[in-house]
């Protein structure tokens, strides 16, 4: 084993002595020790005393060591005998012990592995104090390592230190290194001996137990030389008679050895090829690898001498070798070259390929392969038959029979005449049904027949089989799929169509069939029969949309067109598209195509467009009526005013209420246009449709006359609504007064009531329809009904079918609204002369919900004055803000007024929050009136609000207001209810 390899087995706690005889042998050890502790991550000193600290570096940047680093980085300390062994100039054993001690703990805590020390001992042959007691340190240094992770070699001169110190060093050393060598020392003396007092007879003893050990060393080594000339000579009788060889080639590719009888196979003899060169005789030659890849002869030598072992096969001639390269290592561990064994293996090789190739066919197949005796015991399987039925080959083979896959389909007659069939060496082939190892049935196709020898004699049974379980899923799930295809065809109301062009044959799906609403066995499918089930407005553009596309060459066309069903008449809309297939001429040969029922399709799209105008007209109401709502508040404001100003006799006063009932008027027409559009305040209480209805029977007696008779049909288990009960009122007094209108002649008009369920499907069909449970309130009458047209604009505002004069046309339009404000929709039937019946779909409840308050009665007019109170008006329209103004100060109040946000802040902090009310808008130009009227409470939490607005939806923030207790105005109002509102949110006390 090499020097270099050999410090690097050197292990913690060793404890070696170097003996030298020049620097270049002293450095030739101990720097290579320092360079393998900096690589383990170890922390390095070198003590100096012969050398200095710079040739000590110098030295080991020569031999490759970046010092400067590991000196910078504190792996790496080199010091000199005065920082170590003699520190104030004396030498004491057991204070280098503790300085060593500290070096090793400060090593660990700096995070290195260990601590690894060399010094040069030449110091001792000087005068410092102590030094005579440098073998006790020496030897107390054996205690030390074995309990400290440290290890260390002691550098000793040969040739300046004396025999008798040297020999103490060997003494006290469990390791020598000596000419580059490192030696295990027989002559060590453990430390509690060599310290204690040394005896002429221990010594005696010692040297007797040393030459003892040598003698039967050498006994051994004897005995081994003997029977190493014996495995000589028995090698050499095996190379003379084994079709083998064995060689051997240096470390410069030249034969040292070549001996074996395998030599004769390829013309040689043993020993011709020694002293020639390898690389130039097999440099070329072919080794095929275990794992296939081919390199060259001189590739195999050049590797091994790098440390590899290889082998591989390799053809001289016709003579096939299979080849084992090694390194052979001398004593030291010195790579020496390679070692080659070669055997013949012309015939095996010949043998196996066959075998091989057949073992591969078989093992390879993706079918199932068994033999079994002539009593059917398993004799082989190959692993698609373990990967099929589970079963390893130890399992099976030699133990059972095939009978272990039976799955009890196969009846006993079927297993009789399968092995009749066999006996008389004839194939049987066929599907069956076997089990596997784990209880799975599998669905197999497969063939059986009899091995016969070159007597004709049966000696096995073969059998290969092959899994078609999932062909069998594959033809099952194919079979499903066309079921579903059928199935979903039928739900989705698709059908698909192929024609062959060439030979006039068209071919239908079972939903074509139920389009058409004909029967497959009643109906023969051609493309003239398929005109004639199109509606006959529609054959023409049919017609030329199909011979079109083939004239002009066109790969597809889609149209939509009516289709007369055969079983019942009806007509039906469909979707029809068709592409086209040609050969490899280009010719047109084939055309497919579907047919899609869209009749449901276009009434959605009918409803859906309908309820997207209904959608925009009622925002654009909405905003009408927001901005009739604020001219209307100034109107009636000032008109009421006035009519307070005039005497009951004034000829005026006539005039001013004509202007105050157009302005009520105006403002019934805005509270119906807010209905349509679903921007009403809703004041919902819970409530049973029933009581309702019972309670306004007496009045719609009254109001539709005694030639009608009203009959009422209720639920006793009609669930509870939330509604406005108000609103609903106003939508059964319309809907009734038109019920008396479509009857000039008299007739019935039945009220009833249910729950109802609405399904996710009912709501496919019906775009305003929601799923859930619902109070269906129904008005049905048998007037003269409507017709599609009139239909089609029902609930639209101002559409009427009444003379000029007798109708705003927004009756329907209010109902409209209304109920789809309470989250429900309505929906109507007629036909003309058959009367018609309004069904109002109305959210049911699971529990009560919570009413709103009803509203304060308002006060005399002799209490409607003020006390002086201070009043901040916020309001952008200056119309209104003027109007306000004009009548609170009229009325004894002091009045702000502010247009936006900003200003009002400003005259709240000049006026110092001294306010007693304020009343604001809910929409500002620069900020909403909630988030003011906020920011002034926490100024002033004492202060009262009102509320205004001319919007009655969310911008109005009626929930927002409503929470936090503050009072509201719907614009319009007059001048009496501001009054009202402004006394009851105040009180009737004066201010002081």
């Amino acid at each position: 084993m090499g020097l270099i390899k050999s410090l690097e087995e050197l292990k913690i706690h060793d404890h070696f002595c170097l003996v030298y005889k020049n620097q270049k042998e002293q450095f030739s050890v101990v720097i290579p020790f320092i360079r393998i502790g900096l690589e383990r991550g170890e922390k390095n000193v070198y003590i100096a005393d012969d050398n200095t600290v710079q040739s000590v570096l110098d030295e080991m940047r020569q031999q490759g060591i970046d010092a400067d680093s590991a000196v910078k980085s504190g792996a790496l300390a080199v010091v000199t005998k005065k920082d170590t062994y003699l520190k104030q100039g004396y030498f004491d054993p057991d204070c280098m012990l503790t300085l060593l001690t500290e070096f090793v703990e400060a090593a660990k805590a700096e995070g290195y592995s260990a601590l690894r020390v060399t010094g040069e001992m030449t110091w001792f042959l000087g005068n410092e104090r102590g030094v005579e007691r440098l073998m006790e340190y020496e030897s107390k240094l054996n205690y030390f390592f074995r309990d400290h992770d440290c290890l260390a070699i002691c550098q000793y001169n040969y040739n300046r230190f004396s025999p008798e110190v040297i020999l103490d060093m060997i003494y006290t050393h469990p390791l020598v290194i000596h000419n580059g060598t490192i030696c295990k020392n027989f002559y060590y003396i453990p430390p509690d001996e060599f310290l204690n007092e040394r005896q002429p007879k221990h010594e005696v003893d010692r040297l007797l137990e040393n030459i003892l050990s040598r003698a039967r060393a050498e006994e051994e080594l004897f005995l081994r030389s003997l029977k190493l000339k014996e495995s000589r000579e028995l090698l050499r009788t095996v190379l003379n008679n084994a079709p083998i060889t064995i060689f051997a080639i240096d470390t410069k590719g030249v034969f040292t050895l070549s001996e074996g009888k395998g030599l004769e196979k390829v013309n040689l003899k043993p020993g011709e090829n020694v002293g020639v060169s390898a690389l130039e005789i097999f440099g070329t030659l072919p080794v095929i690898q275990p794992n296939g890849e081919t390199i060259t002869g001189r590739e195999v030598i050049l590797r091994v001498l790098a440390g590899e072992t290889l082998t591989g096969i390799t053809r001289l001639g016709n003579v096939y070798f299979d080849n084992q390269f090694v390194p052979y290592y001398d004593a030291r561990g010195k790579l020496t070259g390679v070692i080659g064994i070669a055997t013949i293996i012309t015939e095996r090789l010949r043998a196996e390929e066959e075998l091989i190739q057949l073992h591969q066919a078989v093992s390879t197949s993706g079918e199932a392969v068994f033999m079994t005796d002539l009593d059917g015991v398993i004799t082989y399987i190959n692993p698609e038959f373990t990967r099929l039925y589970g079963f390893e080959p130890e399992e099976v083979i030699g133990k059972v029979t095939p009978r272990i896959l039976k799955s009890n389909v196969m009846t006993t007659e079927d297993y009789k005449k399968f092995w009749e069939t066999l006996l008389k060496k004839q194939i049987v082939k066929g599907e069956l049904t076997n089990k596997t190892k784990d209880g799975r049935l599998l669905n197999i196709e497969g063939s059986a027949n009899a091995i016969i020898d070159g007597k004709g004699v049966i000696i096995g049974f073969l059998a290969v089989q092959r899994d078609i379980t999932e062909r069998r899923k594959a033809e099952d799930t194919l079979r499903k799929r066309e079921k579903l295809l059928s199935k979903t065809q039928e739900i989705a109301q698709l059908g698909s169509w192929e024609l062959d062009i060439v030979n006039n044959r068209l071919s239908w799906s079972d939903e074509v069939y139920r389009i058409f609403g004909l029967e497959p066995q009643e109906f023969v499918a051609t493309y003239e029969a398929f005109i004639e089930r199109v509606h006959p407005d529609d054959r023409a553009a049919v017609n030329a949309a199909y011979s079109d596309s083939l004239s002009q060459g066109r790969n597809a066309y889609e149209i939509e067109h009516r289709v007369i069903k055969k079983s019942t008449g009806e007509v039906r809309t469909v979707y029809e598209k068709c592409e086209h297939i040609r050969d490899e001429t280009g010719r047109i040969i084939r055309s497919v195509g579907m047919v899609h029922d869209i009749t449901e399709r276009k009434k959605l799209e009918s409803q859906f467009l309908h309820a997207q105008k209904m959608e925009a007209i009622g925002r654009l109401v909405g905003g009408v009526a927001h901005d009739f709502n604020n001219v209307l508040t100034v109107i009636d404001g000032y008109s009421t005013m006035m009519l307070y100003g005039f005497e009951p006799e004034s000829p005026f006063r006539e005039s001013v209420m004509a202007i105050k009932k157009a302005s009520d008027y105006a403002a019934g027409l805005t509270r119906q246009l807010l209905a349509f559009s679903r921007k009403q305040v809703l004041r919902r209480k819970t409530l049973n449709i029933n009581v309702l209805v019972t309670d306004m029977e007496k009045m719609l007696n009254r109001v539709i006359g005694e030639d009608i008779k009203v009959s009422l049909i209720l639920s006793p288990e009609l669930k509870n609504t939330s509604i406005d009960q108000g609103q609903i009122e106003q939508v059964m007094m319309n809907l009734a007064v038109n019920a008396r209108d479509a009857m000039p002649k008299g007739g019935a008009l039945t009220i009833s009531t249910e729950n109802v369920i609405i399904d996710e499907e009912y709501c496919r069909i019906n775009t305003d329809a929601k799923p859930g449970d619902f109070a269906r309130l129904s008005i049905q009458d048998t007037g003269i009904g409507m017709s599609k047209d009139t239909q089609k604009h029902l609930f639209e505002p101002f559409f009427t079918t009444k003379g000029l004069g007798k109708g705003t046309g927004l009756g329907l339009s209010v109902v409209y609204g209304i109920v789809k404000q309470h989250d429900g929709w309505v929906n109507a039937y007629s036909e003309s002369g058959k009367g018609t019946i309004f069904h109002i779909y109305l959210p049911a409840l699971s529990s009560a919900v919570i009413e709103l308050d009803a509203k304060k009665e308002p006060l005399p007019p002799d209490k409607l004055r003020g006390n002086g109170e201070r009043i901040l008006i916020i309001e952008d329209e200056p119309k209104i803000l003027e109007f306000l103004s004009y009548i609170l100060q009229k009325n004894n109040y002091q009045v702000w007024t502010a247009g936006t946000a900003k200003e009002a802040c400003n005259i709240f902090k000049q006026e110092r929050n001294r306010f007693h009310v304020i009343l604001s808008d809910v929409v500002l130009p620069d900020k909403s009136g909630t988030e003011l009227v906020e920011e002034l409470v926490a100024l002033n939490p004492g202060i009262k609000v009102i509320f205004q607005s001319g919007y009655s939806d969310e911008q109005s923030q009626w929930t927002v207001i409503r929470k936090k207790g503050h009072h509201f105005l719907q614009k319009p109002y007059g001048a009496v209810e501001l009054l009202t509102v402004m006394r009851q949110v105040i009180g009737q006390g004066a201010v002081k």
